[in-house]
């Protein structure tokens, strides 16, 4: 079950968007996966251009982070372990694409944290 999702400019980390489990667990909360997502967010804004993995999982207590890169952009979930893999890298492709489809051209301008969160209601 994906527990959080957010997206992010790649550049500078600036979060975009974001959209939570509405039944959060009050035991996965001890792991503060938000303050963990930003983090590789920032992670990311300092690691150059040719040296990003586009697709990557990182584990963390009972749930792995999911993340891929698509132009400036990254999308992030956070999903039990269990999840399966595939199916996390095929719900980011699915939100890039929309997202991309809708924004895309906006990314670089924004100067403002969660610019699009109505994207994640």
């Amino acid at each position: 079950m994906v527990r959080l999702t957010m997206i992010a400019r790649v550049s500078d980390g600036l979060p975009l968007a974001e959209g939570l489990d509405r039944d959060e667990d009050p035991e996965l909360r001890q792991y503060d996966y938000k303050s963990q997502a930003k983090a590789i967010f920032k992670r990311l804004s300092q690691t150059p251009h040719n040296m990003r993995e586009p697709r990557v999982a990182v584990e963390s207590g009972p749930c792995t982070f999911y993340y891929m890169l698509d132009s400036n952009t990254c999308f992030l979930t956070l999903a039990e372990k269990g999840y399966p893999k595939k199916l996390a890298f095929q719900y980011l492709e699915k939100l890039a694409g929309e997202f991309s489809r809708l924004y895309g051209g906006q990314v670089d301008a924004i100067t403002r944290p969660y610019a699009f969160i109505k994207f994640g209601a």
